[in-house]
């Protein structure tokens, strides 16, 4: 019976400690809840190390921006909880984002950093210590995580605080759809790592379409003024093409966009247009000249893997950089969706038609299983 109690004490414990954790998450520490950690707590990421909860402290008030350092240093800091749970040894994992901005350069940069907290606890299941790992230096493939060598980190957080040239070319819409990211993966064999975001349910506007150009058209006279408010509307970027599944090899998919065949059966374009978590009003109806060419759709909140490429957007190119993306989720543990009769997975592009130079496409497959439940 003495057995019994002891275990729903520690699991009472246990739970306040969870709650206390997302409380801190939530606030950025501020403040941070001692009561919470061993006065030696231990705290380990890639790039430092620290003992004892004062020099805990300082460091969460530097990220946070709340002492002179931080102040001056950094700006936009943010920490998101995706998840905490028990872990086999008795302790606990939070699966996170965080972001701060980095002021003292010119240009100001954004750096980004997501993955996991591993806390081993006291006999009070108080913080002993926190291990941290980043998904983009620590990732295992199959999900696991380990320690790697400072230098990767440094490399990582350098990398992020360069110049960026992602604005150079001509975006289409002043505003991109929200997510929230979960996942910023390494880069691989020299190209891009992938991402993993989370979108919130939003109102596209959507037609079917052959040519690229056609659905370009059709979706542009709707925000122009083709619509029952007779007003333009604001579209968010990226434009969404449907891309179906295919019998055919890679070799076949080539052969045929040397020939410009086109397509058998129609495509899908979306343009997301409102975002019902931000009180944003649903959109006005296409007006009777697009009515049979256009409509509005819900689109669900999905968990999406992501990877950018910046080269022409041919089937052959799009094809290629969504069987890389598959590669790296297998790898990774992550399992798409089953494929649908008209959508196999995302083309993405963020800019706008007439953009020469640099440019941003991306492909988005809908993950099925994952770790962000």
């Amino acid at each position: 019976m003495a057995s019994v109690d002891a275990a729903f004490a520690t699991a009472a414990k246990k739970q306040s400690l969870m709650d206390g954790l997302r409380r801190e998450y939530d606030s950025f520490f501020q403040p941070m809840e001692d009561e919470l950690y061993s006065e030696t707590v231990s705290f380990e990421d890639p790039l430092i190390s620290l003992t004892g909860i004062e020099a805990f402290r300082n460091n969460v008030n530097m990220l946070a921006g709340q002492n002179l350092f931080g102040k001056l240093c950094f700006s936009d800091c943010g920490l998101i909880m995706h998840d905490v749970k028990d872990t086999a040894d008795g302790g606990l994992e939070t699966r996170w984002t965080l972001q701060f901005r980095f002021r003292l350069l010119p240009w100001q940069p954004l750096a980004r950093f997501t993955g996991v907290s591993r806390y081993t606890l006291d006999a009070n299941c108080r913080v002993l210590a926190q291990r941290d790992f980043w998904d983009s230096v620590n990732l295992l493939p199959g999900g696991e995580y380990a320690p790697q060598p400072k230098l990767a980190a440094l490399g990582d957080l350098v990398r992020q605080l360069g110049p960026s040239t992602a604005g150079a070319a001509q975006q289409a819409s002043e505003k991109e759809l929200p997510y929230v990211l979960l996942r910023r993966a390494a880069d691989k064999s020299g190209l891009s790592g992938y991402e993993v975001r989370k979108y919130p349910a939003h109102v596209s506007v959507a037609t079917d379409y052959f040519r690229r150009l056609d659905a370009f058209g059709t979706l542009g006279a709707y925000t122009n003024g083709a619509n029952e408010a007779e007003t333009s509307v604001s579209p968010y970027v990226p434009s969404l093409m449907s891309v179906p599944p295919t019998a055919l090899s890679m070799e076949q998919v080539r052969d045929n966009s040397l020939d410009l065949k086109p397509s058998e059966e129609p495509k899908i374009m979306r343009w997301p247009m409102a975002v019902p978590a931000m009180k944003e009003e649903t959109p006005p109806q296409p007006n009777a000249r697009l009515v049979d060419v256009a409509r509005l759709e819900l689109m669900p909140s999905r968990v999406v893997a992501v990877l950018a490429f910046s080269e022409p957007t041919t089937e052959p190119t799009v094809r290629g950089y969504h069987a890389l993306l598959e590669s790296y989720l297998k790898a990774d543990g992550l399992v798409p969706a089953a494929a649908e009769e008209r959508e196999q997975f995302r083309l993405a592009q963020f800019d706008a038609l007439n953009s020469f130079g640099a440019r941003r496409s991306e492909i988005w497959i809908d993950l099925e299983e994952h770790p962000w439940k």
